[in-house]
């Protein structure tokens, strides 16, 4: 589960599982937004807006794991967040180019 403030900002995690499940989420939203825009659809100032947030919130969350969660972690939990992580990037590396100036 992720931690959050009370202005809904993530602040830690229980798991590394869960930084992983954000990371497919974000990847999701990638990818309903690159399929949009291919069909010419735009996504709003309000769901970038929601992306940009959920980003910072990963990276927040990626810097702030502790020693604990890192022990905590299998490596099949490993393994899924390093193949998680590297989507992600594959993929913001395809949206950038794909929407270029959007």
């Amino acid at each position: 589960m992720i931690i959050r403030d009370e202005n809904g900002r993530a602040v830690g995690i229980e798991q590394l599982f869960d930084i992983t499940k954000e990371i497919d989420e974000i990847e999701s939203i990638f990818n309903k937004a690159i399929k949009a825009k291919k069909k010419g659809g735009s996504m709003s100032d309000e769901e970038k807006e929601a992306l940009k947030l959920r980003l910072e919130d990963v990276k927040v969350l990626m810097s702030g794991v502790d020693d604990e969660v890192k022990h905590g972690a299998n490596a099949m939990e490993i393994i899924a967040f390093i193949k998680s992580l590297t989507k992600l990037k594959k993929l913001a590396d395809n949206a950038k180019s794909e929407f270029g100036n959007d």
